[in-house]
């Protein structure tokens, strides 16, 4: 984990390329919205987001992609051949092939996470493929090496009978854009010379091609300090909104799809009292892995202050870990309303085994009833779920704020639970991380539960303090 002290020195050595680390911090989930308004603001475009599939297509397409794999395995061949003994200058051409692909294999990766980043990607992905006409690479390989090349080579060169070149030196005639004619019109009938509109560099240049009337202001360009001085201005001195409003009005709806709440949307409240069964899916940090899926129950009691998690055989909770224990068995998180604690007991183990996770004044009570309404819960969505509708909440005070964005509860017009979910951040999706529970509706039940189901079993001490070495375990 990166200390923050040693991420501000970084950031001061970076001196005038600082926001390259902002956006990246962002873009990652690493940073939130509010630590740079340059690269919140620049990570809502869309040249700024994944890099989309038509484009790794495309470079595969045209043969760019496939040639530069090979072009990276014969220059792995050559270098692994010339170990024993290479010198002189062919040691240094090996060297300067190296690093040649690990460069664009950089690019790449960079322009995965910034799709407008491959425009430079593109031009090393070339020059990286044109390496497998290198006679003096090929020379280096022994014959072995250059049937292999040539063999895969020719199965790369598949696309070709697909009529690829064909398709790429058609020239079609040029389209009418009727949306930029009535957009001229308009504008040149309607605005006075006082007006600025602001567009990016593609419309700008439109703009002032064919309407020398209208007065344009380039969308700044991000790499440039001045233009994001000129940026920040324009939106500042042109929107009365704090900018505290801004980035939680604009990050609801780009990152979340908020809906517009209206009066006919409930409040999402729970009952005061009741209790439901779950079905729990967890998937820990394995891309290509399988989750874990274990029943579970949920037993409310604002009325008493109490409340009981029961993760049942098979779990691997998060809150439970916080026991460090390395066991799937049955896992009741317990909040006791006599020593205003969180436990976690393992009643099923032999000897059973408990211990404080923490205190109530550190946010490990029960849930109020009404604990969207004072968190300002979002509303992100609806879905119907068999004969109700579900109104989906994202909070967004998580637990554990450095990996997830929102605690996202699904209730009903009833309030009762429809499911429950930890939304975590791009990069944390896309290694793995899931957390869903989904409540069956047939097992809820609002009548009164005995004092034992919110008990310690006689003889259990859960005294002693839990190991608590995650950090979502210190509360909040």
């Amino acid at each position: 984990m990166v200390c923050p002290e040693h991420l501000a020195d970084f950031e001061g050595r970076l001196g005038k390329d600082r926001h390259v680390l902002q956006l990246l911090l962002q873009k990652l989930g690493l940073a939130p919205p509010e630590a740079s308004f340059d690269a919140f603001l620049y990570l809502q475009a869309p040249e700024f987001q994944v890099l989309s599939y038509n484009h790794i297509r495309e470079a595969t397409t045209m043969l760019a992609l496939p040639f530069a794999g090979l072009a990276a395995l014969l220059v792995a061949l050559n270098w692994l051949r010339g170990l024993a003994g290479s010198r002189g200058s062919r040691s240094h051409k090996q060297g300067a092939r190296l690093l040649q692909i690990f460069f664009t294999l950089a690019l790449c990766l960079v322009a995965l996470l910034v799709s407008r980043l491959r425009v430079l990607a593109a031009p090393a992905l070339c020059l990286a493929a044109s390496l497998c006409a290198s006679p003096d690479l090929l020379g280096g390989l022994g014959r072995p090496g250059v049937v292999l090349a040539h063999g895969i080579g020719l199965l790369l060169l598949s696309p070709l009978q697909g009529g690829v070149v064909s398709r790429a030196q058609q020239v079609s005639a040029i389209q009418d854009d009727l949306d930029m004619r009535e957009l001229v019109e308009w504008a040149n009938a309607t605005l006075g010379r006082e007006v600025i509109l602001l567009a990016d560099m593609t419309m700008a240049a439109k703009l002032r091609m064919i309407s020398p009337h209208l007065r344009v202001g380039n969308h700044p360009q991000y790499e440039s300090l001045t233009s994001r001085q000129r940026n920040r201005d324009y939106y500042r001195t042109f929107s009365c909104a704090s900018p505290a409003r801004v980035f939680k009005a604009v990050n609801a709806r780009m990152t979340q799809e908020a809906e517009p709440i209206d009066a006919h949307v409930p409040k999402p409240v729970l009952p005061s009292r009741f209790h439901v069964t779950f079905q729990e899916y967890t998937r820990g940090m394995h891309p290509w892995g399988k989750g874990a899926t274990n029943a579970g129950a949920l037993h409310y009691d604002f009325e008493k202050l109490r409340a009981l998690w029961r993760h049942g055989k098979g779990q691997t909770d998060n809150w439970c870990q916080c026991a460090g224990l390395k066991t799937d068995e049955q896992c009741d998180l317990l909040a006791l309303p006599e020593t205003k604690t969180l436990v976690a007991l393992f009643r099923t183990l032999s000897p059973a085994s408990c211990c404080t996770i923490g205190n109530w004044s550190q946010g490990f009570g029960p849930l109020r009833p009404d604990w969207l309404v004072q968190s300002n819960a979002s509303l992100v969505g609806t879905s119907n779920e068999g004969n109700r509708t579900c109104y989906e909440w994202a909070s967004d005070h998580p637990g554990d704020w450095f990996t997830m964005i929102s605690d996202n509860w699904a209730l009903d017009a009833h309030g009762i639970p429809c499911t429950y979910e930890d939304k975590f951040k791009r990069v944390f999706r896309l290694l793995g991380l899931k957390h869903q529970l989904t409540f069956d509706l047939a097992s809820y039940d609002t009548s009164p539960e005995p004092d034992e189901m919110f008990a310690v079993p006689a003889g259990v001490d859960c005294s002693k303090k839990c190991p608590n070495k995650e950090g979502w375990c210190k509360g909040g």
